[in-house]
């Protein structure tokens, strides 16, 4: 698929929802987009990068639409939110996904 817009994509879409936490994206499937929010300083790493610091009362997004960021296995599909009151990940599975 290689960086094709997201009204490209074909396959199912999936989410995942919490305050605070590990977000196990399935290995295969693509992520769409990230939402979080938190009252005090927060932070996030997306499938075992640096922390991404949140600031304070800011709604943080990450609006892919495209097939770069596709989770893998175990620790390599997760999003891991620290100190947030929530968060909102969505997510495609597309043909070869499990």
């Amino acid at each position: 698929m290689g960086t094709s817009a997201w009204h490209g994509l074909v396959g199912t879409l999936g989410y995942l929802a919490g305050a605070a936490g590990t977000a196990q994206v399935p290995s295969g499937c693509i992520v769409i987009a990230i939402y979080a929010h938190a009252t005090a300083a927060a932070s996030m790493t997306i499938f075992g990068g640096a922390s991404i610091p949140l600031p304070a009362g800011v709604q943080f997004q990450i609006d892919n639409k495209h097939t770069l960021m596709q989770a893998g296995p175990g620790a390599a599909g997760q999003i891991v939110f620290t100190g947030t009151d929530s968060y909102f990940v969505q997510y495609a599975r597309i043909g070869h996904a499990s």
